[in-house]
């Protein structure tokens, strides 16, 4: 619903402007797909089967650390698609009649999207939290609060945004208005556990920190590896290859120096799962 609120403010500020939201859209869905829909799919029956047992502990715990896997997923992908979505955005579509400027537009509406993608990721876990405590009415009213949103950011960054960055104003509106659906449905969560015994945090900020700078590393070498080859001399497909291995090696050597819990945890995932 929210993205249909940012095509109807797309499709009054400029031609290709709707086009370009519909791109960079798919563009994003593989990071969410991957990491979102995954996680909230798979912290469903766990959480409602720890719910209808009423070990709310171990529910909180879950919960927790669904969402802290989903920020450590999350937060590199968006990191990474900063620093090589404009040539990845020149390498699938560009041609035809897909010229300079509707690349432009889609990368400037997929940079729009990029500081949403960390929530949107969230919100699946969160949603699933809150269906599995019988939250139902909450998640309702977290969808049109988001819709709200939605038109209240796309009206206002409309009136703000100069032209030649219009293009980015329905996307940036759909990511302010997810990380408001984040905080109703973090905080509908927080209440409910409260009222259940359980006042653990949902987010371990320590555990953030780490993240947060492992993605910066991670988006700066891929952006370093871009700068440096620019594109040209070795072939764009190529150089996108080295970006994406520069980002990962930067993420994951980043993760050992300030987050090593965090590959603990997904160590121990691994080996569950083996």
């Amino acid at each position: 619903l929210a993205m249909l609120a940012a095509m109807t403010f797309a499709s009054g500020v400029g031609d290709g402007r709707v086009a370009a939201l519909y791109y960079a859209e798919h563009l994003l869905e593989l990071p969410l797909g991957l990491v979102g829909a995954c996680l909230g799919m798979a912290s469903l029956p766990v959480l409602s089967h720890l719910a209808a047992d009423e070990d709310f502990a171990s529910c909180a715990r879950h919960l927790a650390q669904a969402i802290r896997w989903s920020l450590l997923l999350a937060l590199p992908a968006a990191a990474g698609l900063w620093a090589v979505g404009p040539q990845l955005v020149d390498g699938l579509l560009r041609h035809g009649a897909f010229d300079q400027q509707a690349a432009r537009e889609t990368s400037l509406a997929l940079w729009a999207y990029l500081p949403g993608l960390p929530a949107f990721a969230c919100n699946r876990c969160l949603l699933a939290g809150c269906n599995a405590l019988g939250l139902v009415r909450q998640t309702a009213l977290s969808a049109l609060w988001a819709v709200g949103l939605t038109f209240v950011a796309g009206a206002v960054l409309g009136q703000c945004l100069p032209d030649a960055w219009a293009g980015m104003g329905p996307a940036l509106a759909v990511s302010l208005a997810s990380w408001g659906q984040t905080g109703f449905l973090t905080y509908c969560l927080r209440k409910a556990l409260r009222m259940r015994g359980q006042t653990a945090p949902l987010l371990d900020m320590a555990s953030l920190r780490s993240q947060l700078g492992a993605a910066l590393a991670a988006g700066a070498a891929a952006q370093a590896v871009l700068s440096v080859t620019g594109g040209e001399a070795l072939g764009l497909w190529v150089c996108l290859f080295l970006a994406i291995v520069a980002g990962m090696t930067a993420w994951f050597a980043a993760l050992c120096l300030w987050g090593r819990d965090e590959l603990a945890s997904l160590r121990a995932v691994s080996r569950r799962e083996i």
